[in-house]
């Protein structure tokens, strides 16, 4: 305890001496390299003080804070008499609360600048600086990506297609469309367009979001509609799939001309003819629940050709 002392009253001490503005742009000007007009003033700055930063400061009696009277320029000023391995962090934590500070005074005005603050350590201890000046120097690398700290990247759904949301399927890129939605016919529009391209992995979490997000907005009627239309399209999905099997099923035995099983001719050519009148009778249903041609020729087989016959003859 008896150490703190002198340091809480040569930190006082300090303090008062940066209160002399005239000596302390003569430091921000050299450490700047300031020279000739460019040099700073002790009447272009102020000290900046507030009931928010002060408290934020509270029992730090060196820092200092300055302002260039008219503009978002401050000046952070710090004094040490020991080196801190972490000052690097600690100066960005400054930094970001005086950041905070004045977008809270600002935040009755539409438009009002980030300040740029300009921190600056008064170092007065025996041993050589050796701690990092730049945050930078500690972070992470990867992959060879900079990216500088307030910064960040931008994906901007906008500049996505809406045919591009739906068939990316990626729950994100199609959530996109789904909040692009303006009203509850549109919403209901969107999620039956994207439901066909819905990953099946992802299908759970889209009959979640229906049910317990956008149930209001669509109404119970139309919402019931929706779930009830995406579980035919899994069940329609799982019926092709056996259908598949027994097509395979069906060309293996007729590989062999069925006679190894005991399979008829007429029995085999029965199987074949049943099941494609089954794929059909799916790939209309799956017309109906909005499914594009390239997603039914995947699901069913068919030829494009022949789900444009049955679309043409729905029309109809």
């Amino acid at each position: 305890m008896q150490n703190k002392t002198p340091n809480k009253e040569h930190d006082k001490i300090f303090k008062i001496a940066l209160e002399n503005r005239k000596e302390l742009v003569e430091i921000i000007n050299e450490i700047l390299r300031l020279k000739g007009k460019e040099k700073i003033k002790k009447e272009e700055i102020e000290e900046y003080k507030t009931e928010y930063i002060t408290k934020i400061f509270e029992g730090r009696q060196a820092d200092k804070i300055y302002k260039v009277k008219g503009k978002e320029i401050y000046f952070l000023i710090e004094h040490q008499t020991k080196e801190d391995k972490k000052m690097a962090f600690r100066i960005l934590e400054y930094k970001v609360e005086i950041i905070r500070d004045v977008i809270k005074k600002n935040k009755s005005k539409n438009k009002y600048k980030i300040p740029k603050i300009i921190a600056i350590v008064i170092y007065s201890g025996k041993a050589k600086w050796k701690a990092i000046k730049d945050i930078k120097e500690k972070e992470e690398k990867y992959k060879d990506i900079e990216q500088d700290l307030g910064k960040y990247y931008l994906y901007d759904g906008r500049e996505k297609t809406k045919e591009e949301l739906i068939k990316s399927k990626n729950i994100i890129l199609q959530m996109l469309l789904i909040e692009r939605s303006k009203n509850k016919e549109e919403l209901g529009k969107n999620l039956e367009e994207i439901i066909p391209y819905v990953e099946n992995e992802n299908k759970g979490i889209i009959k979640n979001i229906i049910q317990m997000v956008y149930r209001e907005k669509l109404g119970e009627e139309k919402t019931e509609e929706i779930l009830k239309n995406m579980k035919e399209g899994e069940n329609m999905l799982a019926v092709v799939e056996m259908m598949r099997k027994e097509a395979e099923k069906e060309r293996m035995l007729d590989f062999s001309n069925g006679r190894k099983l005991g399979l008829k001719e007429g029995q085999a050519t029965g199987l074949k003819n049943g099941i494609k009148e089954g794929i059909t009778k799916i790939a209309k249903k799956l017309l109906k629940l909005n499914y594009d041609t390239k997603s039914i020729k995947e699901i069913t087989g068919l030829k494009e050709e022949e789900i444009e016959k049955l679309r043409n003859i729905d029309k109809k």
